[in-house]
Formats: C-alpha cells, sequence, structure tokens
C-alpha cells in the first residue's frame, strides 16, 4: 500500500504538512464526537482523506484530538 511504504511519523509529515492540494469537507457529529474531513493530494500526487476528530474547549474553541489518514477512493477532490 503506497501510503505506508514508508514511516508512519514520514508520511503524516508528506501529506498534512506539505500537501500539493487542500479541500474541507463536511463537519459531522457521531456520538458525541465531531469530524472534520479534509481532502489532500501529497506532493507524489497520491489522493488522501484526512479525518480529523475535533475537541470542543471551555472557551468554545476548537482543537484536534486526532487524525485519521486513508487513500481517497477517487481522485476528485
Amino acid at each position: 500500500h503506497p501510503l505506508w511504504s514508508r514511516g508512519l511519523g514520514d508520511v503524516y509529515k508528506r501529506q498534512v504538512y506539505r500537501p500539493k492540494s487542500i479541500n474541507f469537507g463536511n463537519v459531522t457529529t457521531q456520538g458525541g464526537t465531531t469530524f472534520l474531513e479534509v481532502y489532500l493530494v501529497d506532493p507524489d500526487g497520491i489522493f488522501v482523506t484526512a479525518i480529523y476528530t475535533m475537541q470542543q474547549q471551555e472557551d468554545d474553541s476548537w482543537l484536534i484530538n486526532g487524525c485519521f489518514l486513508n487513500q481517497a477512493k477517487s481522485d476528485q477532490i
């Protein structure tokens, strides 16, 4: 699988911190957890979906609580 051919930390840095393209998707809530979908194209042209779990703070701001990366099902992001 091309996403996991390198170390996980290296993959995350290249796809999330240095994407060629980024588009924000839907915000959804399931079971009290809020998710943000982000569509990325990494420097190698691989299409990736990042699903961020978000956590609302006491001051009503939002922070990222986690991130899941998946190879996108299509290149239509």
